[in-house]
């Protein structure tokens, strides 16, 4: 029994998860259509309860009669899309995980520590694969996901600090050297995880949030760990697609 209640226990934990992610990425419209979905929901079980209790019809059967399918298709087109929205987000994370196995699996583990290729193999000699790379070429998460998924701020407000090292956690930052070039660093957990770096516009009231993208893809960069993301913003990362110049 302590089992199954275990098992019950994180399936409605990861359920409200879903529920919360799924509200979070509903458009004003769509918040509107489920508020009154949830109307038509509360109007159809008062009907069952008030039929149970041997009352009367509630409202004309003219009235009602539409009424009643306009609310069983409000709840029905909810239910249906936050099913197909959880199915799809499982199919992604599951599709991530298993390009990301077998890219462990698909190469030398020592070429991979100490950057060395094999002569004898049939890849480019270097540092072994950048991993801001590889992971922006397998999501393939446009600007425009981001941007849904992850609304801009109309009006950012940014922690000032001194240097980028000392960003402990995701969110708005700005040098104190340049207050108004605000960056926003992204927790990108609801679409597979890692973190995305924005910089937004110094000029108008509104300002626009420009995603730090790849040179020949044109997808946002998405880094494995927040240090990367802060390397980014120094320098410290260069960034996937730009050749290196040659010294002379």
């Amino acid at each position: 029994m302590g089992t199954l209640d275990f098992q019950h226990n994180n399936r409605m934990q990861e359920l409200q998860k879903d529920i919360k992610n799924w509200y979070a990425r509903l458009e004003q419209r769509g918040k509107i259509i489920l508020g009154v979905a949830i109307v038509g929901l509360v109007w159809l079980i008062f009907q069952l309860i008030w039929a149970i209790a041997g009352g009367g019809s509630i409202l004309p059967a003219w009235l009602s009669i539409p009424l009643n399918i306009v609310a069983v298709a409000l709840v029905s087109l909810v239910i249906a899309q936050f099913v197909m929205m959880r199915r799809m987000q499982r199919n992604f994370q599951e599709n991530l995980r298993e390009a990301m196995t077998r890219g462990k699996r698909g190469g030398n583990r020592a070429e991979q520590i100490s950057g060395v290729r094999n002569r004898g193999s049939m890849r480019a000699r270097g540092g072994g694969v950048n991993m801001q790379q590889a992971m922006s070429m397998m999501t393939q998460v446009s600007t425009e996901d981001l941007d849904k998924q992850y609304r801009p701020k109309i009006r950012p407000k940014a922690t000032v600090i001194e240097k980028w090292a000392e960003i402990e956690e995701p969110g708005l930052y700005a040098l104190i050297e340049s207050p108004k070039a605000i960056v926003e660093i992204i927790e990108a957990t609801e679409i597979g995880g890692g973190f995305f770096v924005g910089k937004y516009s110094e000029d108008g009231i509104v300002k626009e949030r420009n995603l730090m993208t790849h040179r020949s893809t044109g997808e946002p960069l998405r880094f494995d760990t927040l240090r990367n993301a802060k390397k980014a913003l120094s320098g410290g990362n260069r960034p996937p697609g730009k050749k290196r110049r040659k010294k002379r």
